[in-house]
């Protein structure tokens, strides 16, 4: 019922309310439409379907509001803009390692060649500095 209202839609509240038997502010409609209002992202948003499970959903909303996200959309909005960076877990924790490598080679008396740390530390040449 509510993909009949759009920016070009003459539906009025009170036909709504009669179509819907639901009451229904009369803000809500004007909400809908963007005419004349700045756009947040510098260009108009358009509905898109995504299909998660639960706990993928209940995660990405968890990490939207722990990241000062609105919710979901303003989460993906940042990554796609590159606002918000996604990281590898594994590759993470693999570039930390050898940074604690390399930084306990500072404090030794020690040297050891880069390639040899990286080699003691499991790393394959696809990884990159």
């Amino acid at each position: 019922m509510f993909g009949l209202i759009d920016s070009g839609c003459s539906v009025h509240c009170k036909d709504v309310y009669q179509m819907t038997k639901r009451k229904i502010h009369p803000n809500s409609l004007k909400n809908l439409i963007h005419e004349g209002r700045p756009l947040v992202v510098g260009e108009p948003k358009k509905p898109r379907q995504l299909t998660v499970s639960e706990t993928g959903w209940e995660g990405s909303l968890s990490v939207a509001d722990e990241l000062g996200c609105t919710g979901v959309s303003d989460l993906l909005e940042k990554i796609g803009r590159k606002q918000l960076a996604v990281v590898d877990l594994e590759k993470l924790e693999d570039r930390l390692d050898l940074q604690d490598a390399l930084e306990a080679m500072k404090e030794s008396d020690e040297r050891f060649p880069y390639e040899q740390v990286r080699r003691e530390l499991g790393f394959t040449s696809d990884v990159q500095d």
